[in-house]
């Protein structure tokens, strides 16, 4: 039986070979070796650096994320870039330019900026 033994995550790093193929190859076969017994790990793991996927297993180790569906996360991030282009240039005509732009209408366009606001404890920057 192995015995388990918690190593530091500069530990875990200093593990990793220091040329950048063969510290991929290792996490590549981390994943291999994991697949099946962390759900969806192997497949967040894919999209990161050799020391990002430490880091991150360090960080969130033991904890349940709830990721969000893509089209949310996606709708949150337009919301993000209206409320910041609002923020640069705070007039209706920018309102009309962006509610185009991201195919809203005016008013849907003005209900984003006021919840961003409100969600970011921001005053709104048309009501200045």
């Amino acid at each position: 039986m192995e015995k388990e033994v918690e190593l530091s995550i500069e530990q875990v790093i200093e593990m990793l070979p220091p040329n950048e193929g063969e510290a991929q190859t290792i996490i590549n076969d981390l994943l291999i070796y994991c697949k099946g017994k962390y759900d969806i790990l192997p497949d967040i793991l894919l999209t990161m650096s050799p020391e990002q996927v430490i880091n991150f297993v360090y960080i969130f180790s033991d904890k349940i994320l709830k990721i969000p569906e893509y089209r949310l996360f996606s709708n949150s991030v337009r919301d993000i870039r209206i409320f910041q282009e609002i923020k640069k240039d705070p007039q209706h005509k920018t309102v009309k330019e962006l509610a185009e732009k991201y195919e809203l209408t005016v008013q849907a366009c003005l209900w984003v900026i006021e919840k961003v606001s409100s969600k970011l404890e921001i005053p709104n920057p048309l009501k200045n």
